[in-house]
């Protein structure tokens, strides 16, 4: 196998940031990437009882049908998948460059994330596919890197705002939305992008959080 090919292997299974960290040598156990970002958790509605009806294989290829309508919007709008899990799909969109240097929440970041997950959900309601997905959106660190035994390790993300965005995607579908925003996100998108549906109490989260979804 030559190194171009291997290259995109890992690209494939690890992603673009992950699989060149992987590559050059940076990533052994105990080493993160560390990026600040809008976070995006897709995860499917009722899964265990439509792969009773399906069966596995029929299962498997709405899970695949699903991610390849997601994944392109993901990507459109300036982002990464960094982890397929199961069912679900965890995504991010990092900061730019001016809101790292500044310190200061990125905008566009958010921005893309809400346009990408507004945009999967209605390709997915249109794709007549027998699944619905939730969406959950924050903002926040995220480390991701390589956990396990000293012969086998996995990658893996550890942020408490991924927690938030799983927590929130839960919560869906939440009146006719599929798509549930953290306050934060929501504080820094346009006027009227989304509404308010009050506070709620997340698992795990001492705090309540107010939830939004797109208006």
């Amino acid at each position: 196998m030559n190194d171009a090919s291997f290259a995109d292997i890992l690209k494939i299974y690890l992603g673009q940031n992950a699989g060149e960290a992987v590559l050059a040598g940076n990533m052994s156990r105990g080493k993160s990437l560390k990026v600040t970002a809008a976070i995006l958790i897709v995860d499917i509605r009722g899964s265990t009882p439509l792969l009773q009806k399906l069966g596995t294989d029929s299962y498997i290829d709405i899970i695949n049908k699903l991610f390849d309508i997601v994944t392109p919007h993901v990507r459109a709008n300036d982002g990464e998948v960094l982890q397929f899990t199961g069912d679900g799909m965890l995504a991010v969109f990092p900061e730019s460059a001016e809101a790292k240097a500044g310190g200061f929440t990125c905008p566009i970041a958010i921005q893309n994330a809400y346009t990408a997950a507004v945009g999967a959900d209605k390709a997915t309601l249109d794709g007549d596919l027998p699944a619905s997905l939730g969406f959950g959106l924050s903002y926040g660190p995220v480390d991701y890197g390589n956990v396990g035994a000293e012969d086998r390790l996995t990658f893996t993300v550890i942020s408490a705002e991924v927690s938030r965005a799983d927590r929130l995607q839960s919560l869906c579908p939440l009146g006719d939305s599929n798509v549930a925003i953290s306050g934060d996100c929501a504080a820094h998108l346009p006027d009227g992008a989304v509404r308010s549906i009050g506070h709620r109490v997340l698992k795990g989260f001492t705090e309540e959080t107010e939830v939004f979804v797109p208006g």
